[in-house]
This record gives structure tokens, C-alpha cells and sequence, in this order.
């Protein structure tokens, strides 16, 4: 049985999309002639907790977890936040930033780069030289963010000589989270600089779609990938009929992704049709929701904590109709297609989606024919899909997607011995990976 080394932050019990993709994938690789022996943290600084998600670690799975320094500690001593406060993808979240919190935004972009769990390089190169050695690792996945860890992968790699792999998930220096770090130009450069290093010598990047590889591409000209997050199956829950239409959204909800558009198509709706319909969020919501709620005094909102997966499933059956809104305004917009969405086609939901046309999101959803996606400011659109799962909640109650030849290229299983083929052909010295 060859072995893959997966460097990974994100790991059980932390909660999340972070942590869905390399686990998912773990569950399938032994089937397809390869071992997951993982690296990970003990004490991870994640932006949530999920014990259910433990149960879901594959059996095949050699798992060592290592120490490693963060600076979290200090930001909540400096920023007033409890020792037990989880820490978001951004930090700094407050609607308006005191002295404090505008020092620790400084330091984040200009003095931990490429972020802010960078004191984990060095124990990925030590343990990881250990692990290589004791386990006889074959390759080298790491899956990102948090970038950091690339940057202690590429030197394994290159102390070891074990073909590498490096997955991003998510863009590193396009990121939109980035956007309001102001970075100086030494800090902006070195960023630059490790990105384009971990591009330029790993033997080959996967990331989650084509228009994600272009850019990626024009940075450094490497062999690329496409591995799609996924689904692993259809959720076979109980759905119960229910009082009110619910247009259901989970996660964490940024301010880049709010839902202007549907808000508005929901408050114009006829009152007979929009008393009847609740809006449901569940998860963490960006500093500042509170003025969306006083803005739209019509719909009715309501907003749930963060809850462990098997726990929001439960919920999410119930839904009428699941909804996501797309980055606007940023340069990979088109290529954005998150853990979120594939959650959502196991529902077998309608999805109403809002971001740019012709893009992965768009793509998929016409090719499973779960929903639609509509452009920024297309209301009307929003408005007749919105009337029309309406009609057919008020006759059926519960409303189900059928299921279709579609879905099947965004699987995981399929998805995972794509992948596993290009560990194959990697080890192998074939140069037809992607």
C-alpha cells in the first residue's frame, strides 16, 4: 500500500468547511492503493467545534497531531476576548475597530506572513522529516488555507526529495478576506514572493476550479489540477411539512456574501406570500447584521448559533429552498464554488444562487438542474423562483430535487481516485497527470 503524507490544519474536532475536504477525501483513497498518514495540530485555532465530525475519521487514517505557537493568544489578551473565544477566517470583525484591534491588524498583515499560523513551518519540517522516514511516505498532499503550511511543505519536499502535491482550496494573496489588510510593500512582496515558490516547485497543484487554476496559472506555469470538494452521498433525511416557506442559509455569513438581492426580491413580494416565508440563518454572521434586520422590518428573521453537522442536516431537510450568495466585485468570482454548495446538493434542495453567470457555481447547477443562479441585481429572476417553489410548497409541503446523471462528476469517490491517479502517475515519473 503506497502512503500520502496529508499536511493538513484543519482536522477534527475542528468544525467548518475547512476541515471537510481532506477528510472527505481520506475516506477514500485506500480503495484507490493509497494510505492517508496525516500531519496535523492538537491545538488548532479554529473558527469552530464539531465532535460529531470525529466519528467520520476514516479507520484507515495513521494520524500524528503536533504542538504549534500562535499569536492568538496575545490578539485576545490585547483585544479583551476570552481565552475560549473562537477566532474567525478574519479576526478582526467588529463593526468598528478600537486602537487595539487596529494595532493587531497591522501586525497580521505585516509582521505574520504568509498568516498568522506560521509557527507551524518549522514542526512541519522537523515531524514531517520524522514521519517520512518512520512511515515510508510515497507523496506529500498539503491542503491550504492556512498558506502557511505550504510554505513548510515545500521545504520538506525539497529536505526529502518526496514528490509533493499542494492543494489550495481557497486563492492565497487574491484572497478576498485580504482585501482590507493593508500591507507594506516589504510584507506585500514577501507574500508574493512564498506564493509563487510554492507554485513554481510543487510537482503539481490541484485547487477547486478551472478559473481558480488560470489565475494561479498566469502566476506560475506548473501542472495544475482540478479536484472538485464534492459530496458523498444524498442525505436520506425525514423532511416534515412546514408552516412557513423557509429560505435557509448555513455557515459563516460575511459581508461580501450578503444577500442584498433576495432580500429585496422577498420584501416586494405581495404580503399574502412574504408573511409566510422566514429566513433562516445558521452559523456566525458578520458585525453589523443588526442594521440589515432594521432595514428589511418585513421579513422575518431567523438566526441560529453554529451547529455540528448532523445537527444542521437535521434542520436543513425542512428547508424550502437553500440559498448562497457569490464574492462580487472580486477577480476569481467566477471561479468561487464553495464546501457550502456541495452540502447543499446532498440536501436535494432547490439552491438559489446569486453571483456571476457563466461561472463554476452557474455551470453546476445547470448541469445537476438544482436550482438556479442569477446575476447581481437580477430581483425579478429572484422573484419568479421564489413564487414558483412557493406554489409547490403550498400544495406538497416538502420539496425535493430529482436526482440526475449531473451530480456524478462532483462525488467524491470520483473526485478521490481522480486525484489518486495523479499520485500514481507522479511516483510513477509519467508526466500525463493532469
Amino acid at each position: 500500500m503506497k502512503k500520502v503524507l496529508i499536511i493538513t490544519y484543519y482536522w477534527p474536532p475542528a468544525g467548518g468547511p475547512g476541515v471537510q475536504r481532506t477528510l472527505k477525501f481520506t475516506k477514500y483513497m485506500k480503495e484507490n492503493g493509497w494510505q492517508p498518514v496525516i500531519l496535523t495540530v492538537e491545538n488548532p485555532t479554529s473558527p469552530a467545534i464539531d465532535y460529531g465530525l470525529e466519528k467520520e475519521i476514516s479507520k484507515d487514517c495513521i494520524i500524528y497531531k503536533t504542538k504549534t505557537f500562535e499569536p492568538f493568544g496575545m490578539y485576545k489578551k490585547l483585544t479583551g476576548k476570552s481565552k475560549d473565544a473562537l477566532i474567525p477566517k478574519d479576526v478582526n470583525t467588529s463593526a468598528k475597530r478600537n486602537f487595539k484591534e487596529k494595532i493587531s491588524k497591522y501586525i497580521r498583515a505585516n509582521v505574520f506572513i504568509p498568516d498568522a499560523r506560521m509557527g507551524w513551518i518549522p514542526t512541519i519540517i522537523k515531524e514531517g522529516k520524522k514521519i517520512i522516514e518512520k512511515e515510508n511516505i510515497d507523496l506529500i498532499f498539503s491542503s491550504s488555507p492556512p498558506h502557511s503550511l505550504q510554505v513548510g511543505s515545500y521545504f520538506l519536499a525539497k529536505k526529502t526529495g518526496v514528490k509533493w502535491v499542494a492543494d489550495f482550496r481557497d486563492p492565497w494573496t487574491n484572497a478576498y478576506w485580504l482585501k482590507n489588510l493593508k500591507k507594506n510593500k516589504f510584507s506585500s512582496w514577501l507574500d508574493n514572493k512564498l506564493e509563487r515558490k510554492v507554485l513554481k516547485n510543487a510537482d503539481l497543484v490541484t485547487t477547486v476550479s478551472d478559473e481558480i487554476i488560470e489565475m494561479l496559472y498566469e502566476k506560475e506555469k506548473n501542472e495544475y489540477a482540478l479536484i472538485h470538494n464534492g459530496f458523498e452521498k444524498f442525505y436520506d433525511l425525514d423532511s416534515e411539512s412546514t408552516e412557513k416557506f423557509i429560505v435557509l442559509f448555513f455557515g459563516n455569513l460575511v459581508k461580501e456574501e450578503n444577500h442584498d438581492e433576495i432580500y429585496d426580491a422577498i420584501d416586494s413580494l405581495d404580503e399574502s406570500i412574504r408573511d409566510r416565508i422566514e429566513f433562516h440563518i445558521i452559523g456566525n454572521v458578520f458585525a453589523g447584521f443588526d442594521e440589515v434586520i432594521k432595514k428589511y422590518k418585513n421579513l422575518k428573521f431567523v438566526l441560529k448559533d453554529y451547529m455540528p453537522k448532523e445537527e444542521l442536516l437535521k434542520e436543513a431537510v425542512n428547508a424550502s429552498v437553500l440559498i448562497i450568495t457569490y464574492l462580487k466585485g472580486i477577480e476569481y468570482s467566477k471561479g468561487t464554488i464553495s464546501a457550502k454548495f456541495f452540502d447543499y446538493l446532498s440536501l436535494q434542495k432547490p439552491i438559489l444562487a446569486v453571483g456571476e453567470k457563466e461561472g463554476v457555481a452557474d455551470l453546476a447547477l445547470k448541469e445537476t438542474d438544482a436550482g438556479e443562479l442569477f446575476a447581481y441585481n437580477d430581483v425579478d429572476g429572484i422573484i419568479e423562483f421564489i413564487k414558483k417553489h412557493f406554489s409547490t410548497w403550498e400544495k406538497e409541503k416538502v420539496i425535493f430535487n430529482k436526482q440526475n446523471s449531473g451530480y456524478n462528476k462532483y462525488m467524491t469517490a470520483g473526485n478521490v481516485k481522480k486525484l489518486c491517479k495523479i499520485f500514481d502517475s507522479l511516483i510513477s515519473g509519467e508526466n500525463n497527470a493532469r
